[in-house]
């Protein structure tokens, strides 16, 4: 959020479009004294695209599309640090701080063929994006004597990052003048997350690497449009959307697991140029177990179990000059 979109169109085959998504991102919080702060504290990933487009129009039933994803990644993770631990005598816990953000490049490319004048199909491919997040790690409140140790030192940072690659197929059913049915399937190249490594600029020091072993995901969904009258549309529908981890792989900073997703909409053409949209999405999630037990044992071992659902409202406006 937010996402906005534009096209101008050329000639009879041609468009130019822009886009600017959130493709990806996350945000995980908890309390500064929970039982798992060595783990995690505060986690945030946040992309933003900016996709030039163009398409052409072979005839009327083919169409292809063409792209570049500039894409910018921002991260920041911390973590409490157990100088008790290591000192003794109840010394109160540090903290670990970092950030880091990048800017590079992938593209996207899609077709669309039309059936008949009822029904059409879409596929469209966007590439993974190879990120090198370059910060800092900020450590804060350790006690002076170990402001030698290393680990325990401010430093500029590297992290590798790879957002996935994602294909997707969709089809659409014109039914008669009122209902319309929809579908679509994703896959997403989540196996390229093996693991979070943060390295030491300078000298190469790993003051991170979490073992995370994704998988694939899917995603499978299916829905309804319906005209209410000359200006009103409603929506419906549902869907299935995989997790990436599996029980052994689960950390507390991204506890991810299957979601099923229940979402309405309503749309209203308020004149010939201007559509307002309003939708709402229920997600519910699958149980989620997470038990870490890292090296160093100054973190302990901590198991819990996540019950999570999701409220999503979102708002658009349609305009065309």
């Amino acid at each position: 959020v937010p996402t906005i979109y534009g096209v101008v169109q050329v000639n009879d085959k041609v468009n130019l479009g822009l886009a600017v998504t959130v493709p990806f991102g996350l945000s995980t919080s908890y309390d500064d004294n929970w039982v798992g702060r060595y783990y995690a504290l505060d986690s945030s990933l946040q992309t933003i695209n900016i996709a030039p487009t163009i398409s052409y129009k072979v005839n009327d039933k083919f169409a292809v599309g063409a792209g570049l994803q500039v894409q910018h990644a921002k991260a920041r993770l911390t973590n409490a640090v157990n100088t008790d631990a290591l000192l003794g005598g109840g010394s109160p816990d540090g903290e670990a701080e970092l950030k880091g953000d990048d800017t590079s490049w992938g593209y996207n490319v899609g077709a669309l063929y039309n059936m008949n004048e009822k029904t059409r199909f879409g596929l469209s491919y966007r590439s993974r994006v190879h990120h090198e997040l370059d910060g800092e790690i900020q450590m804060k409140n350790i006690p002076a004597p170990l402001a030698g140790v290393a680990a325990l030192q401010d430093a500029s940072i590297k992290a590798e990052l790879v957002t996935p690659d994602v294909l997707s197929v969709g089809v659409f059913h014109q039914v008669d003048d009122k209902l319309a049915l929809m579908a679509d399937a994703s896959w997403t190249n989540w196996s390229l997350f093996k693991d979070l490594v943060v390295q030491n600029k300078e000298d190469g020091l790993v003051r991170q690497n979490v073992e995370e072993n994704w998988n694939d995901t899917y995603f499978f969904s299916a829905g309804a449009e319906y005209k209410y009258d000359s200006k009103t549309t409603l929506q419906a529908g549902i869907a299935y959307d995989k997790g990436a981890v599996d029980d052994e792989f689960r950390t507390f900073r991204i506890p991810d697991t299957d979601r099923y997703w229940l979402s309405v909409g309503y749309q209203r053409d308020i004149n010939d140029k201007t559509q307002f949209t309003a939708g709402y999405s229920y997600i519910f999630a699958k149980d989620a177990d997470v038990n870490e037990n890292a090296s160093p044992n100054t973190h302990g071992t901590v198991a819990g179990t996540f019950d999570a659902n999701v409220n999503i409202l979102s708002l658009g406006l349609r305009h065309k000059f």
